[in-house]
């Protein structure tokens, strides 16, 4: 009797095990899927960044030399270019040093600092971003006024205000995001440590 108890046990605990198993695979994959979703956020930022930067460095001399016909500053419109080129160069180095591609194949700890390593480096970068936009759009500003009379000037501050406003909310909702997807990369990776 004791001799059939025993193999059924044991066929109930390798049952038991096989079904563990499965459960292991089927939670891998879908930590595995979960994972892609959030790298797909953070890598449609990046190509939409280095796009609209990329369309800005070449569209950009354009606009400047259609300006130049109302006397505007070379070298503002240098400055803006130089502006958007340490950008797209910075935007790249930052997302590329990130390779959200080895994050689940490499150590998770080296994974997880990375991560948390490019948040803090955007944000900075991103603040830099703001303070270096604002002193152009400032000059910009002071171009419009000698050029354009009384009226048009407000008009130009009012349109001007909401550019900025609209910028910020499109850059901080995209931001957020990106953050909010690190985040959950962070939290599924260290469930797996």
């Amino acid at each position: 009797m004791e001799n059939n108890e025993l193999e059924e046990m044991r066929a109930q605990l390798a049952l038991l095990n096989e079904k563990l198993e499965r459960e292991y695979i089927v939670n891998e994959k879908l930590t595995n899927v979960a994972l892609e979703t959030k790298t797909r956020i953070i890598n449609t930022d990046k190509y939409l960044t280095l796009i609209i930067d990329g369309l800005c460095l070449i569209f950009g001399p354009v606009l400047i030399w259609v300006l130049r016909q109302y006397n505007f500053p070379i070298w503002l419109g240098v400055y803006m270019i130089v502006y958007t080129a340490l950008d797209f160069i910075a935007q790249f180095l930052l997302y590329n040093k990130l390779n959200l591609n080895e994050i689940t194949s490499e150590n998770i700890a080296c994974s997880i600092k990375r991560l948390r390593d490019f948040k803090k480096k955007h944000r900075i970068l991103i603040m830099l971003e703001g303070m270096l936009s604002a002193i152009g759009l400032f000059f910009l500003y002071v171009w419009a006024l000698q050029i354009l009379s009384k009226q048009a000037s407000v008009l130009a501050i009012i349109s001007g205000a909401l550019v900025i406003i609209g910028g910020v909310l499109i850059v901080s909702f995209s931001q957020k995001k990106v953050y909010s997807a690190c985040d959950e990369i962070i939290e599924q990776l260290e469930e797996k440590e």
